[in-house]
């Protein structure tokens, strides 16, 4: 090895002097001094330094593309020790440890850096990881537990189930999907796991309740804690798939809903980029995994709420997991989507005390990141049912109102929506949450009933197609926005204030949409299906045209027209 000395370009630190100067001659790169370095690669913008006796890379130079290996993109103008991976994984097998690699050459691309590997013990690699292979868990190996575990063989079978269970690479590594090798071909769209022979394993676990409970103990107090928070390879997040069918099983024997908080905080503490790689995998299941899935966890949300109402990490872990799982949901295939209902926590009844200090919490911790706040139900909103809805909506409008502060309709019911659309736009918007008081041709005497009049009469008058506001489908069912309103596009926005204060003032309204109307008002995309609700015929003519062969399509020489409030699109 020998000294190191660069000179030309040094803009992006690439020289090592702790500058970013250029040099007309040679000078000794000072950190590397005392270091016999034995290779040099250099990139267009970064240098690469190998020094044989410590194994060790030292990197320097531009690092906007993570060529430095050092964990961010930013440049660094003197060398510093490049880490490399703590375990080597391949499939979610460790292979090596750090100590048992050698590296051999550096190499530099244009922003990409290399350094090839060996081990320096070959032999023990390979009773490694044919020792891991033999470990995979499968139906023949939960058999011989289960055929042992009344007999004196069974201790032998514990350490087995303690081996197996508490490795992570022994669950990743099992249960492999064989079909094309698809394993091989993991990716942040494919897990290469069979699901068929997890559930299978899992359900035969689920005949001897010994053998269950064993594995049980092993995974809550050996495996979970050993979980890393930033594992090494997609292959490592195969474990937190394998487990919910743990908990699935345990959970049709009623058992505690320990574990199951413990898998969903370990869930919550992987690395933000291994999280996602999660539930993009979660988003590519079949649609009766992800069905089974919800309703396991569901079920110990479910538990929880009905035995205790009390705010614990465990019950804001399930929050969020379900929130993490109802967001894959949505990014799924159409056909692979479970309804938002089957979210819902239908059968749970709160208690008003609950739901009233959740709306407070809610409301003083809204603008805090949610890793910062207790378990807070009314962030979920897709789990809550009708009742709960309804229940929140009343106790945030009545915490919103002042009960002193009031907003005015002055109104006649001859010129009924004149007059509303009129008083509305004149008025200061932060008076639209006040208490609605509302007297009709000037009689002065306050009561309720003209209050419920006014918006059961207003909005029978808005949602005629003689109001010019709305056109209805052919079965005049449903209401739609005309392609030319007659109306200015005020009222509409004065129309959802009316919605509004309708709501905040506990008095329920008939509108007629269709669902596709409401998912635009949350930013969610109609389907087809949504179409087919509100004009069958369209939707079954575009399905028609969907289900034929492309080759045939293309050949049809379709031309479409479209009639929207009786004028004719082409």
């Amino acid at each position: 090895g020998g000294v190191v000395f660069t000179f030309g370009s040094g803009c992006y630190g690439q020289l090592g002097h702790n500058s970013l100067r250029d040099e007309l001659r040679p000078r000794v790169v000072g950190q590397l001094c005392g270091l016999k370095v034995t290779q040099i690669a250099c990139g267009r913008h970064h240098t690469l330094a190998f020094v044989g006796p410590s194994n060790k890379i030292y990197s320097f130079g531009r690092g906007e593309q993570g060529q430095l290996g050092n964990g961010v993109k930013i440049d660094q103008s003197v060398p510093l020790p490049v880490q490399l991976p703590g375990k080597t994984f391949i499939y979610g097998i460790t292979l090596a440890r750090i100590d048992d690699q050698k590296i051999e050459h550096i190499f530099a691309g244009g922003n990409h850096s290399f350094a090839l590997c060996t081990l320096e013990r070959p032999n023990n690699l390979r009773s490694s990881v044919g020792k891991v292979t033999q470990q995979a868990i499968d139906e023949e190996i939960i058999d011989k537990w289960i055929s042992e575990c009344d007999s004196k063989s069974w201790k032998k079978g514990q350490k087995e189930i303690t081996k197996m269970f508490s490795s992570a690479s022994c669950l990743n590594g099992s249960f492999l999907d064989k079909s094309c090798d698809k394993h091989y071909q993991t990716s942040p769209k494919q897990s290469g796991l069979d699901y068929s022979l997890v559930q299978g394993a899992f359900r035969k676990l689920a005949k001897k309740g010994k053998v269950l409970t064993e594995v049980e103990a092993v995974v809550q107090h050996t495996l979970l804690p050993s979980l890393y928070e930033e594992p090494i390879g997609m292959e490592s997040l195969r474990v937190y798939l394998v487990l919910p069918e743990l908990l699935r099983v345990l959970h049709k024997q009623h058992r505690r809903t320990d574990l199951t908080e413990a898998v969903a905080a370990a869930i919550l503490r992987l690395h933000p980029d291994k999280l996602q790689v999660l539930v993009d995998w979660w988003s590519s299941q079949k649609l009766s995994v992800t069905t089974k899935h919800i309703r396991m966890w569901k079920k110990a949300l479910s538990v929880i709420l009905t035995t205790t109402q009390i705010r614990t990490p465990g019950l804001k872990h399930l929050f969020q997991v379900l929130d993490h799982l109802h967001r894959a949901n949505q990014k799924a295939c159409g056909t692979q989507t479970v309804p938002d209902s089957y979210f819902c926590l239908e059968y749970i009844e709160f208690d008003p005390k609950f739901l009233e200090e959740d709306v407070k919490l809610w409301r003083s911790w809204s603008k805090q990141d949610v890793d910062q706040t207790p378990a807070i139900f009314c962030r979920y909103p897709f789990l809550m049912n009708l009742q709960s809805k309804i229940n929140v909506f009343n106790i945030n409008a009545a915490l919103t109102k002042n009960p002193s502060l009031f907003f005015e309709l002055r109104l006649n019911r001859a010129s009924l929506i004149e007059d509303t659309f009129h008083q509305l736009s004149v008025a200061c918007p932060s008076t639209f949450k006040r208490f609605l008081v509302v007297y009709f041709d000037e009689d002065a005497k306050l009561t309720d009933v003209y209050k419920r009049d006014f918006f059961l009469h207003l909005f029978d008058k808005l949602l005629v197609p003689e109001s010019g506001m709305f056109m209805y489908n052919d079965t005049k069912t449903l209401a739609w926005f005309p392609a030319k309103p007659r109306v200015e596009e005020k009222r509409y926005f004065l129309f959802g204030v009316l919605c509004g204060m309708a709501l905040y003032n506990n008095n329920m309204v008939h509108l007629p949409f269709p669902m596709a109307f409401f998912k635009k008002l949350v930013n969610i995309n109609p389907s087809l299906e949504d179409l087919r609700e509100f004009s069958p015929i369209e939707a079954g003519s575009l399905q028609y045209i969907l289900d034929y062969p492309d080759d045939d399509v293309e050949n049809m020489d379709m031309t479409f027209s479209v009639c929207i409030d009786f004028k004719q699109f082409d």
